[in-house]
């Protein structure tokens, strides 16, 4: 009785690991397009929302459209929506307990000067799983032109009705509505910060008493600069408090309910050293890295992890590397032990940068330690948007990816699907690099940082010349290693990390004077 037992156990495991897809796709065409909400049907489907826009300035809607991909990647159902105007985007998917779907969003008309908008709304579009429409609705924000109206975030509170966090982004107010299911206003209100706070997320509390906001800037004559702070409202969506966000997770800080903690993810601003710098550098410096926390309810840190460093030019004008969380939705789980997070490496000025980047893949547990890391991309510049936990223990990326070389203004959607090991194997799909370790800054001069995933902790770092000859040789303890490369000539170096003679990893690097 107990081998039929074991046998079916590990017959459903292998099942379920069997399971487990994992895909990267491209969705290429000379559209400028760009990935925005996406979800997780109840049978293992995704849905993710695209829309096209114009090369023009200022840009315009083309219109936008839903896309049903089967666990294998593939395109099954599309449904496109157009409206008249200008701007219409959908910044969340949400699931309903009947097993529909609503798409909240936002839409608005530029005014003669076009930074301005105008007759802002923010959209609800219900549908099934099939991406069959159930029912369309708006209600209209504000008469008066604003600068830069945008949805931040949606979710669903205890009441079963829709809070939208919304911003009039150049004058850096911030907007609340709640709504019915169906799209008919229950309330709103409009937060005046004294000198402007940008908003990132919100999530209702716990005791259901109201909602915490994560924004930065000057509210109430509290100016943290680079300090986020949490803003409380009441359930009638009005003021009630502010508080510092402690840690270093100021930027595109996203929240939510973990057990009984909130978890925090963002980009973290820190400095380091004092004023006047000594000679030589590196000291003053700072850096922008993301970085992920636990906090308990009365905002204390009780466990912050850094998953991506950066490499400073300590010349005191900048950084040569940023590190950014995903724009959307940058950490999600269903499992609270099976946290997936997403960051990428460069934040360039440009909507079209003539670069390449590294997007970052994390997987951690409930304590935040992390299982394993990956590195992908380096073929072109992604821009990762969105990115949920999935049903079978893996996770979906979603974002956008533009090659300079290949093209012109004009960016591509891609999306990701990882199983729970993270590890990316494809046979007739796109492939994308992977790595387990990065080495930067390459071009480099006297020494290079080695980072990289724990997966790969105990394995041995090889760096060799051209020839073949062994350089150097180094054991991986940490995600972060300094390797002085300061008496080597100019040229190319290959690298390897080797463990029990298997090649887990490789690459090159340059050295410059």
């Amino acid at each position: 009785m107990k081998k039929i037992i074991s046998v079916t156990i590990l017959s459903l495991f292998l099942q379920f690991a069997y399971c487990q897809n994992n895909y990267f796709k491209v969705l290429s065409s000379p559209l400028n397009e760009g990935a925005n909400a996406s979800i997780e049907t109840e049978n293992g489907n995704i849905i993710i929302q695209t829309g096209v826009t114009s090369g023009n300035m200022p840009p315009k809607t083309e219109y936008s459209q839903f896309l049903l991909l089967n666990p294998n990647g593939d395109v099954i159902g599309s449904r496109k929506f157009k409206l008249s105007e200008d701007i219409f985007y959908f910044r969340k998917i949400l699931k309903l307990d009947n097993g529909e779907y609503c798409a909240v969003g936002c839409s608005y008309n530029y005014a003669p000067y076009w930074f301005y908008s105008i007759y802002n709304k923010v959209i609800y579009f219900t549908f099934n799983s099939n991406l069959d429409s159930i029912s369309y609705n708006e209600i209209v924000m504000e008469d008066n032109p604003i600068q830069w109206f945008c949805i931040r975030e949606a979710i669903i509170n205890n009441n079963n009705n829709i809070v939208t966090l919304c911003e009039d982004m150049s004058y850096l107010n911030i907007m609340l509505l709640e709504a019915t299911l169906t799209g008919d206003s229950i309330r709103s209100s409009r937060l005046v910060p004294t000198k402007g706070a940008t908003t990132f997320s919100i999530m209702q509390k716990s005791n259901s008493s109201g909602y915490l906001i994560t924004a930065d800037g000057d509210y109430n004559h509290l100016n943290h600069g680079y300090v986020s702070h949490v803003i409380t409202i009441d359930t009638n969506l009005n003021f009630t408090a502010i508080d510092s966000l402690p840690g270093e997770c100021a930027y595109f800080s996203q929240l939510s309910k973990f057990n009984n903690d909130i978890l925090v993810g963002g980009r973290a601003h820190r400095s380091w050293g004092g004023y006047p710098p000594p000679i030589p550098p590196p000291d003053p410096y700072h850096t922008q890295e993301y970085c992920i926390e636990k906090l308990d309810t009365n905002f204390h840190v009780t466990k912050q992890l850094y998953l991506s460093h950066v490499y400073l030019n300590h010349n005191y004008y900048g950084d040569d590397t940023i590190s950014y969380p995903a724009m959307n939705q940058n950490f999600d789980f269903i499992n609270t032990n099976n946290i997936f997070t997403c960051h990428y490496r460069e934040f360039p000025a440009s909507a079209f940068p003539n670069g390449h980047n590294y997007f970052v893949i994390a997987k951690l547990n409930s304590n935040l330690d992390v299982t394993w890391q990956y590195y992908f991309g380096y073929d072109a510049f992604y821009r990762p948007f969105h990115i949920i936990a999935t049903s079978d223990g893996g996770c979906f990326i979603n974002g956008s990816r533009y090659d300079s070389e290949t093209q012109f203004q004009e960016l591509d959607v891609f999306y990701l699907k990882l199983d729970s090991t993270g590890v990316y194997v494809s046979t007739h799909d796109p492939i994308i690099p992977v790595h387990s370790a990065i080495v930067y800054p390459s071009p480099g001069t006297d020494r290079f940082t080695l980072e990289s995933g724990v997966q790969v902790f105990g394995a041995t770092f090889l760096l060799y010349d051209m020839l073949g000859i062994k350089i150097t040789e180094e054991i991986i303890s940490s995600n972060q290693q300094s390797i002085n490369t300061e008496a080597l000539e100019s040229g190319t170096y290959i690298w390897k990390i080797v463990k029990a003679g298997k090649v887990l990893d490789s690459g090159k690097w340059i050295k410059i004077k």
